[in-house]
C-alpha cells in the first residue's frame, strides 16, 4: 500500500501482493510519474500475512524523489526576417488525465533549456547559480500560482536584465485544456536583431500539474525595403518572367560595355524598424493603456517610437541603440554582394533621433548612394546592397537588364496542328504622332494583317497568330517598318507545332460480348491524297487498316467494337499518314503536278486520332446463389463451371463482395467440370450483393452473382462461474476477430449487481484485426446459490450489431477467510481495521466475537485486558444493523506483553433482518439455463465469516547501534566472531547498552556431552523439541544480494541464556571473503519460535587489493610500439564476460586489447582469453606506469604495468690513424682499358650495344 500527499504519483505495476520465498528477498518496482517540478513524499507500507508456519512482517519504506530537469513535449523552429511578426501556432495537448485551467508563463533565456540526456556547459559560478535558481528552485518549490510566474520572471531577469525587452508574446494567460481534447495557442515572435532566440512556454496547474513546451526562433536577415512601381511596361514585363518581386527590386537597364551611374536613395529612417518597435511597445502595453491611446489617436505616434528606443537604450549587452540624446551622424557600412557593382564604403546619415522621430514629415527625407555598373556579357545582373550600423540593418535590392548592341527579340509559340494562338505584340508609341507601320511576315503558318496604325501616346497591339500544319518547328520572321522614317523593328519567330488534338471522343457504353458498328469521319485538310495506317491500343476495335483520302475531303471509316471483359477503357484510334507511290493522273490520263504549296510540306508522320472511351456492362449472371453466414464465421461456397472447348484453360478469378476470399486463378482441362472454392466470412452484419467472374482470353468472361446474408454472432453460452459469498471470481470473455479490419465495441451488461467488467477506460474497447482479446467478467454473489445470479455481456459494434454472451454464476457459503498478520514492538499497541461488507442484497444484523485459538478466552466481556493481546474495540457487539452492499469497520487493538506469536479468529455471524432463512439454490434458476429435474434448496439461518488473525512481537534495534563492521582487501579472507544480545521487552536501567559487537575468534569449547538444560524448546502440545531461534541475512535488494551473497558466510555457533536477567547471548561465526571491491549494509534476522524477531545491522567492506602481478614492457624506441600477452580464465565453472581498462591517472602510452569479451570457464578446458598490452613511448626521460584493471562479474584483477626505456648511449666519433709515408701520388692513374679488345669478345650484341644498327645474332669470325 502507497500512503501520502502524493501516493497517487507512484504505483506497484506488478500488483499490491507479492510473496517472499523463505530465506530470499525480493525485488519491487515502483513506478513514479512526476506532474510537478517539485519533490514527492509518499510512503510504501508492506503487510505480511501468515502463510503455514512463517509470519511475515509489516515493513515500511519512505519514498522521496528528486527532479533534476524536465523534457519539453515539443520543439518548434520558427524562422523570419528581422523587424517582421511571426506567429508560431503550437498544437496542446494535455498530457495529464485530469482537466484543467493553466497558467501560461513564457521564459526566455539565452542559454538552451535543460532537458533529459543534455551533456551539460561549462559555465562561470554566478551563471550557473542562476541557471539553477531558475529551473529548480524557482519553478520547483514554488506553492501558489501567483509566486510561480513572479519567480520565473524575476529569475530570467537576473541574466538578462531588469528592463529586458522580450520577443515573445501571448495574448492568453490562462488556457483551459481537456484530457482528451488538443488545442492551439498562439505566440507572437519579433525579433529585433539576427541571431538565436529561445522561450520555453510553461503550463502549470498546482492541482494536475506542469508541462513546457520549447520554441526556437531564428532571425535572419530583414526583407528588402520597398520602392516605388514601376512605370516601364516593358519593365513590368521583364520582372514579372523573372519571378522577382517588383515591390521591393529596383530596375536598371543598360548596354552591354556601357557604363551605368544611377544613385540610390536610402530613407533617412528605417520605417520596417520604426513598425516593428510601434508594434513591439503595443504588445508590450496594458489593456487600460491600449484602450487609452487607442481613444486619444496616440497609438502610432512618434512618442511610442521614441519611449521604446529608450527602454531599449538601457540594455548594454542585448541590443546597441543608441540614445535619444545624442544627435551624432551615423556610419553606415555598405556591402555589395556583386562584383559588377561598386560603391563607397561607408555611408553618413546626419540624423538627430528624437527629432526625426517627433517630426514625421521629415522621416521621408533621403540620402544619395552613388552606384556604377558595367559589365562585359548581355543578362540579368541582381544585386543586394546591405547597409549596416549596429543592430540597424536595411537592404535594398538592385536588377540591371543588359542587352546587347542592336538585339533581336525572339517570340515562341507552342500550339497543337490546325489550331490557332494569337500573340499581341506591342508597339510603343511614345511620339505626339501616328505611326502607319508596314508588317512582312516569313514562314509557314504565321499570319496577321499587313499594315496596322499605332496611335500616338499609347500601346498598340499588333495581333499575330500562329496555325501550324505539321507537327515540328517552323521559324520565321516578323519586321514592323515605320513608314515616317524607315526605321524597322525585327521579331525573330519561333513555333512548335505540337500532338493535334483529338478530333472528337467516342464515347461508347455496352455490355460484354455485344457487337456495336460506328462509323467516324476523317478530313484532310492538305494539298494532296494521303493514305492513313489505322492503329488503336485497345484489342477489341476492328476495321480496315488503311483508308484513303483523297485532298480537301472526307473520308469515313467503318470501326467495330465488342469486348470480351467488363470494365472502363480508354485509348485511341489515330490515323497516321504514310507514303504512297500512286501517282495522281487527271481526266485526260496525265500526271497530276504537285501543287505549290504542298512542296513545302513533309506529310510523313501526319496524323488524325480519336479519343475512345468505352464503358462495358456485365452479360446477364450464369446463375444466382443465396449465401448466408453469421460474422466472425467461416463458410465455404462451391461453384461449378465447364469446359467445352479441346484445350485447357486457366481462368483468371475476382470475387467482388465484403468477406469473399478464394484463389485467384482457376484450372480446367478439355471437355472436364471442375468445383471452384471460396470462403465467405463475413465482419460486418447486413445484406450485400457479390459477384464471382471469371475470364479466359479464347471464352471470354462469365460470372455468377452472390447475394450474400451476413447474419449477427450467435450467442455464446459461457462456463457457470462459482463464488464464495463477500469473494468474486474471474472469468475471462474472449473475442476474436478474424477479419481485416478494427472493430470499436461497446459493451453493455444487464446484471451490474453481480456481474462486472474490468475494463478501466471509457472509451470503447478496439479489437484490432487479425488478434484475439480477453476481457476480465467479474461476478460477486450477493445471494446463495444460482438465485437469479446471471447476466447477458453484449458487445455493440456498427460492423456486428450486438456480440452477446450469457453467463451465470453461484453463490456458496464462505469458507475460512484470507489470513490477517498484525505486528507490533513488545509492550506497545497498534489497531488493526478489518473493513466487512454486507454482500447481499438486504438488511442484515450483524454479531461479531473474537475467539482465541487457544482458547484463553471465547467472548469479548470475559477477556481479560491484562493478558489478551487481541481486543476488539466495538461499543456494541451483537446486532449490529448493515445495509445492502454497507461496509462495518471493525477494530481490533493488539498489545504483545511477551516475544511471542498469538492467534485469534473473528467470526461474523450474518442474519436477516426481517427473520427468513437464506436459501440456497444448488441447481441453475431455469430464467439462466433451463433444467428439467428438480433441485434441494437448503435453509440457513445465519452465514458466519472467519478471518484468521496472526499477531507478531518484534524488537528492533536502539537507534544509537552502531552497525558490526567487517573489513578486509578484496581477495582475502577474514573470520571473525559475531555476538548478539537478545533483550527482549525489558529495557536496562543503566542506559543504552550495546546489544551487538565484533571479536575475534576464540579457541574451540568442547562441549559438554551431558548438559543441565537442553538446547531447544517445546512449540505445541506435544513433546517436538525445536531450535529456539532462526537466522537469516535480509539483503535488502537483489543488486547486493548478488555481489555479496557469495563472499560471505554465516554459522550460529552457540547460545548463552543468562539464569538471573533472561538475556540471551548468540554467538555467530562470520567468514567474509570478498572478490572485487564493494560496500554494503546488510540486517541480520534473528527469528524467535515464539515468534518474536530481532535485527541487526552488518557493514561489510572491502578495499582495494594488492595488484596480481607486475607487468614490465621494455620499448622497443620511440613512437614504436611492443606488446606484451597473457591469457586469463574465470574463477567460475562457466564463462563470464569481462572489460578490460586503464583506472584514471595511468599514461596515455598504454594500451590494452581486447576491451570487453568473454572468460573461458574453469571447467570449460579451453585456453583463457588473451590479453594484450601495448606501449608506444614518445619522449625519452619519463617514468611510465599504468594500473590495468580487468572486471568480470565476481571477480576484479589489478596488474601494475611499467614502462622500460631501452638505455641511450650517444654515438662516440673515432678518426682514422694516420697513413705512413710514402704517400701515393693521386695523379697516377692505374693501366688503361682497351675497350676494343673487349667488344671483340663479345658473341652476341643487345639494345643497348655499342653497335648501332648491329643485328641482335651471333658474330662469326674467322
Amino acid at each position: 500500500m502507497i500512503a501520502g500527499p502524493d501516493s497517487h504519483d507512484f504505483c506497484l505495476p506488478k500488483g499490491e501482493s507479492i510473496a517472499i520465498a523463505p530465506k530470499s528477498s525480493i525485488n519491487v518496482t515502483i513506478q513514479f510519474k512526476s506532474r510537478f517540478m517539485r519533490s514527492s513524499d509518499a510512503v510504501l507500507l508492506f503487510t505480511g500475512r501468515r502463510h503455514g508456519s512463517t509470519v511475515g512482517t509489516t515493513l515500511v519504506f519512505t519514498l522521496k524523489t528528486h527532479i533534476n530537469n524536465i523534457e519539453p513535449r515539443e520543439t518548434i523552429e520558427c524562422e523570419t526576417p528581422c523587424y517582421q511578426l511571426c506567429k508560431v501556432s503550437i498544437n496542446i495537448s494535455n498530457p495529464f488525465t485530469d482537466s484543467g485551467t493553466f497558467r501560461v508563463i513564457l521564459v526566455e533565456m539565452e542559454n538552451e533549456f535543460p532537458v533529459a540526456g543534455a551533456k551539460p556547459k561549462k559555465k562561470s559560478d554566478t551563471s550557473c547559480k542562476k541557471e539553477k535558481s531558475c529551473f529548480k528552485e524557482t519553478l520547483a518549490k514554488r506553492q501558489v500560482q501567483d509566486a510561480q510566474e513572479n519567480a520565473i520572471i524575476a529569475t530570467v531577469q537576473d541574466e538578462s536584465g531588469a528592463n529586458a525587452v522580450h520577443s515573445f508574446f501571448c495574448e492568453v494567460k490562462t488556457l483551459l485544456l481537456d484530457s482528451c481534447r488538443k488545442t492551439t495557442l498562439e505566440i507572437c515572435f519579433l525579433p529585433l536583431t539576427m541571431g538565436k532566440y529561445q522561450c520555453t512556454v510553461v503550463f502549470t496547474n498546482e492541482v494536475v500539474g506542469e508541462f513546457i513546451y520549447l520554441i526556437i526562433g531564428s532571425a535572419v536577415m530583414p526583407l528588402p525595403e520597398p520602392v516605388a512601381p514601376l512605370s516601364c511596361a516593358l519593365s513590368a514585363v521583364q520582372t514579372c518572367s523573372s519571378g522577382i518581386d517588383s515591390e521591393s527590386t529596383i530596375h536598371w537597364k543598360c548596354e552591354v560595355g556601357q557604363t551605368l551611374e544611377q544613385v540610390l536613395h536610402i530613407p533617412i529612417r528605417n520605417k520596417v524598424k520604426d513598425q516593428a518597435l510601434i508594434t513591439l511597445a503595443q504588445m508590450m502595453m496594458s489593456d487600460v493603456e491600449l484602450r487609452r491611446r487607442t481613444v486619444t489617436g496616440w497609438l502610432t505616434g512618434g512618442f511610442v517610437t521614441l519611449n521604446m528606443i529608450r527602454s531599449l537604450s538601457s540594455q548594454q549587452n542585448e541590443l546597441s541603440l543608441r540614445s535619444p540624446e545624442k544627435s551624432e551622424d551615423l556610419i553606415y557600412t555598405v556591402e555589395l554582394d556583386s562584383s559588377n557593382f561598386t560603391a563607397p564604403q561607408t555611408l553618413t546619415i546626419p540624423c538627430n533621433e528624437e527629432n526625426s522621430i517627433m517630426n514625421e514629415i521629415d522621416c521621408n527625407d533621403v540620402i544619395s548612394l552613388p552606384i556604377t555598373f558595367i559589365s562585359s556579357e548581355s543578362g540579368r545582373f541582381p544585386c543586394r546592397v546591405l547597409l549596416r550600423h549596429g543592430d540597424d540593418i536595411r537592404i535594398f535590392c538592385v536588377l540591371c537588364t543588359v542587352v546587347p548592341e542592336g538585339n533581336v527579340t525572339q517570340i515562341e509559340f507552342a500550339n497543337p496542328v490546325n489550331e490557332c494562338i494569337v500573340q499581341n505584340v506591342p508597339i510603343i508609341n511614345r511620339s505626339l504622332c501616328d505611326w502607319p507601320m508596314t508588317a512582312c511576315l516569313e514562314g509557314t503558318g504565321f499570319d496577321g494583317p499587313d499594315v496596322i496604325l499605332a496611335f500616338a501616346d499609347s500601346v498598340t497591339q499588333y495581333p499575330l497568330r500562329f496555325i501550324p500544319k505539321f507537327e515540328g518547328i517552323v521559324k520565321g520572321k516578323l519586321t514592323l517598318t515605320n513608314n515616317l522614317d524607315q526605321s524597322a523593328i525585327t521579331f525573330n519567330l519561333h513555333g512548335n507545332g505540337q500532338k493535334p488534338r483529338a478530333l472528337d471522343t467516342l464515347t461508347l457504353k455496352m455490355k460484354v460480348k455485344q457487337c456495336v458498328e460506328q462509323v467516324l469521319t476523317i478530313p484532310n485538310v492538305t494539298g494532296r491524297k494521303l493514305c492513313f495506317l489505322v492503329e488503336s491500343d485497345l484489342n477489341f476495335l476492328s476495321g480496315p487498316d488503311t483508308i484513303t483520302i483523297l485532298p480537301g475531303q472526307t473520308g469515313h471509316y467503318e470501326l467495330r467494337v465488342r469486348p470480351f471483359k467488363r470494365g472502363h477503357y480508354n485509348g485511341i484510334l489515330s490515323f497516321v499518314a504514310a507514303d504512297s507511290n500512286d501517282r495522281e493522273i487527271d481526266s485526260d490520263g496525265d500526271e497530276m503536278e504537285e501543287l505549290a504549296d504542298s512542296k513545302d510540306y513533309t506529310f510523313r508522320g501526319y496524323r488524325l486520332w480519336y479519343a475512345v472511351d468505352i464503358t462495358v456492362e456485365p452479360a446477364p449472371p450464369e446463375k444466382i446463389l443465396e449465401i448466408s453466414c453469421p460474422c466472425l464465421e467461416r463458410i465455404a461456397v462451391e461453384v461449378g463451371a465447364n469446359n467445352p472447348t479441346s484445350e485447357d484453360l486457366c481462368f483468371c478469378v475476382q470475387l467482388i463482395g465484403h468477406g469473399l476470399n478464394g484463389p485467384s486463378t482457376f484450372s480446367l482441362s478439355r471437355h472436364c467440370r471442375g468445383i471452384y472454392e471460396a470462403v465467405f466470412a463475413p465482419a460486418v452484419v447486413g445484406i450485400y450483393c457479390g459477384s464471382l467472374i471469371m475470364y479466359h482470353a479464347s471464352v471470354g468472361e462469365f460470372w455468377y452473382q452472390l447475394n450474400l446474408v451476413a447474419q449477427r454472432p450467435c450467442p455464446v453460452n459461457l462456463q457457470p462461474m462459482n463464488c464464495e459469498l463477500g469473494r468474486w471470481s474471474r472469468q475471462g470473455i474472449v473475442l476474436r476477430n478474424p477479419t481485416d479490419e478494427h472493430l470499436l465495441l461497446y459493451p453493455t451488461i444487464s446484471n451490474p449487481n453481480n456481474f462486472m467488467i474490468e475494463f478501466s477506460d471509457e472509451r470503447p474497447i478496439v479489437l484490432k484485426a487479425q488478434s484475439c482479446l480477453t476481457i476480465p467478467l467479474v461476478f460477486m454473489p450477493s445471494r446463495l446459490g444460482f438465485n437469479n445470479q446471471c447476466t447477458s455481456v453484449s458487445f455493440h459494434c456498427t460492423q456486428l450489431g450486438e456480440w452477446v454472451f450469457h453467463a451465470s454464476g453461484c453463490g456458496h457459503q464462505p469458507q475460512l477467510q484470507d489470513s490477517i498478520s498484525v505486528s507490533a514492538e513488545a509492550c506497545s499497541n497498534t489497531t488493526l481495521i478489518i473493513p466487512f461488507r454486507n454482500p447481499t442484497d438486504v438488511h442484515i444484523r450483524v454479531d461479531v466475537r473474537l475467539n482465541d485459538r487457544k482458547k484463553r478466552w471465547c467472548r469479548p466481556e470475559e477477556q481479560s485486558e491484562e493478558d489478551a493481546p487481541f481486543c476488539l474495540l466495538l461499543k456494541k457487539c451483537c446486532g449490529i444493523p448493515l445495509g445492502p452492499k454497507c461496509t462495518l469497520q471493525i477494530p481490533i487493538s493488539y498489545a504483545p506483553f511477551t516475544m511471542c506469536q498469538t492467534e485469534a479468529d473473528c467470526e461474523i455471524v450474518a442474519r436477516r433482518e426481517d427473520g427468513v432463512y437464506w436459501q440456497e439454490e444448488t441447481c441453475p434458476s431455469s430464467s439462466c439455463q433451463s433444467s428439467s429435474a428438480e433441485c434441494h434448496v437448503p435453509r440457513l439461518p445465519e452465514i458466519r465469516w472467519i478471518f484468521p488473525i496472526h499477531g507478531f512481537a518484534e524488537i528492533s534495534p536502539p537507534c544509537d547501534c552502531p552497525p558490526a563492521l567487517f573489513e578486509c582487501r578484496a581477495r582475502q579472507r577474514i573470520e571473525e566472531r559475531l555476538e548478539v544480545l537478545l533483550t527482549g521487552s525489558a529495557s536496562s536501567s543503566s542506559g543504552p547498552k550495546r546489544i551487538i559487537r565484533c571479536r575475534a575468534v576464540t579457541p574451540e569449547v568442547v562441549p559438554d556431552p551431558n548438559p543441565e538444560h537442553a538446547d531447544g524448546v517445546v512449540v505445541s502440545e506435544t513433546i517436538a523439541v525445536t531450535e529456539e531461534f532462526g537466522y537469516d541475512i535480509d539483503y535488502g535488494n537483489a543488486a547486493t544480494k548478488e555481489h555479496l551473497a557469495s563472499a560471505i558466510a554465516v554459522q550460529l555457533i552457540r547460545k548463552l541464556r543468562d539464569p538471573q536477567t533472561g538475556l540471551v547471548l548468540l554467538v555467530f561465526g562470520v567468514i567474509f571473503e570478498p572478490y572485487r571491491i564493494m560496500k554494503h549494509t546488510v540486517e541480520l534476522v534473528v527469528q524467535g519460535v515464539n515468534g518474536g524477531k530481532w535485527k541487526f545491522p552488518l557493514c561489510f567492506i572491502s578495499t582495494e587489493p594488492e595488484p596480481d602481478d607486475v607487468i614490465p614492457i621494455e620499448a622497443l624506441g620511440l613512437n614504436k610500439e611492443s606488446k606484451v600477452a597473457f591469457r586469463l580464465t574465470s574463477q567460475d565453472a562457466n564463462s563470464a564476460p569481462f572489460t578490460a581498462s586503464f583506472v584514471p591517472g595511468s599514461d596515455l602510452e598504454f594500451s590494452v586489447d581486447p576491451q570487453t569479451g568473454v572468460l573461458p570457464g574453469a571447467s570449460d578446458g579451453v585456453p583463457g582469453a588473451l590479453i594484450t598490452v601495448g606501449f608506444k613511448p614518445r619522449m625519452y626521460g619519463k617514468s611510465y606506469n599504468a594500473k590495468l584493471l580487468i572486471q568480470s562479474p565476481s571477480m576484479n584483477w589489478t596488474y601494475a604495468v611499467k614502462g622500460l626505456l631501452p638505455e641511450y648511449i650517444p654515438p662516440i666519433g673515432h678518426s682514422s690513424p694516420p697513413v705512413a709515408p710514402p704517400h701515393p701520388d693521386s695523379r697516377i692513374r692505374g693501366e688503361r682499358i682497351n675497350y676494343l679488345q673487349q667488344n671483340l669478345k663479345l658473341l652476341t650484341t643487345a639494345a643497348s650495344s655499342p653497335f648501332k644498327g648491329a643485328p641482335l645474332m651471333k658474330q662469326n669470325y674467322c
